[in-house]
């Protein structure tokens, strides 16, 4: 399931899996990142909404921000506000966290980093555990934002479960050795044994 979203309000995600794309004429789509429960949708998305657009990839629940702090009392409304602005901070890093990504990084290193990313922003919200988490998230999804194919992504995730580091399996990943996959995302010694200049 994939349905755009208004972007014409701060509302803050309270369940569900958005992403943020852009639509090339062709067909082809670049996804820039995710928006995953305790996230915001604001003002940047909406300026942006001319030439991005955000999607729904799961149902999807959120409220107003304006509303929610409204209803608080001022002691709470002060940290919670201090909250949401730690949030947009966040995603603002993320920013380059992705540019980073597939600019600089193997396709082993694209996955693992991804990977950890989700575990540490679903176990901030209590989604997660330090060794698994939902991804509901299809190999094409995980292509578009990593700037990869879907085939070797999949030869990727293959690679990575056949070594004991990472499986995914029915919308749930399993790492199983999750400081193996920290020092792949760091780029240590342990890179993928590709030919040289295969980075796609």
């Amino acid at each position: 399931m994939e349905a755009p979203l208004r972007t014409d309000r701060v509302r803050l995600i309270t369940s569900g899996w958005i992403c943020e794309a852009r639509l090339l004429a062709d067909g082809r789509r670049q996804i820039f990142g995710y928006l995953l429960p305790g996230d915001l949708i604001c003002s940047r998305h909406a300026r942006r909404a001319s030439a991005n657009v955000l999607l729904a990839l799961t149902h999807v629940e959120l409220v107003e921000v304006p509303a929610m702090l409204a209803a608080l009392a001022d002691e709470r409304r002060k940290e919670v506000s201090e909250g949401l602005s730690r949030s947009i901070e966040r995603q603002e890093d993320r920013s380059y966290d992705a540019l980073l990504r597939v600019g600089a990084y193997t396709a082993v290193e694209r996955v693992a980093h991804l990977m950890l990313e989700f575990r540490e922003r679903l176990m901030r919200v209590g989604l997660a555990t330090a060794h698994s988490f939902p991804l509901p998230l299809t190999q094409e999804h995980l292509a578009d934002t990593l700037g990869l194919s879907a085939v070797h992504v999949s030869r990727v995730l293959k690679q990575l479960r056949s070594e004991g580091i990472l499986n995914l399996s029915f919308g749930v990943v399993t790492m199983l050795e999750p400081e193996s996959l920290r020092r792949l995302a760091a780029g240590s010694a342990l890179r993928p044994r590709t030919r040289r200049g295969d980075r796609h």
